[in-house]
């Protein structure tokens, strides 16, 4: 199957989305993938491919908007995967990919026990 074939597939089975938004931002990225994948077979895109695709797109947007990207990315080959029984390893899931779009840890915050509060009043 081929990227093009792949994302008309997908495009089918988002039409239950009602946000806008949603739908837009799904559009930009399947466009920029069409118009850089094509013809290519789904199962020959390595993550390579897409590490440098996904660099290319947003070279110069937020960190947030990169790991949008990837995660709509991500959703997409898992789509591919998981509801069309597709044989092939999500070339989103390297190591290496996953590490440069992660999202950043969240801070734990410090609680002060009982006790503390009780002393400091």
């Amino acid at each position: 199957m081929t990227v093009k074939d792949a994302i008309n597939i997908f495009q089918i089975s988002q039409k239950n989305i009602h946000r806008k938004r949603t739908k837009d931002s799904y559009r930009y990225l399947l466009e920029h993938l069409e118009n850089h994948f094509a013809d290519i077979q789904v199962e020959a895109i390595t993550p390579d491919h897409i590490y440098q695709f996904l660099e290319s797109l947003t070279e110069h947007l937020a960190k947030s908007t990169r790991r949008l990207r990837y995660a709509q990315l991500n959703a997409f080959f898992n789509f591919l995967i998981n509801e069309k029984r597709h044989s092939m390893k999500n070339p989103c899931q390297d190591s290496v990919m996953v590490k440069a779009f992660k999202s950043p840890r969240m801070k734990q915050k410090d609680i002060i026990s009982r006790e503390s509060v009780d002393e400091m009043i």
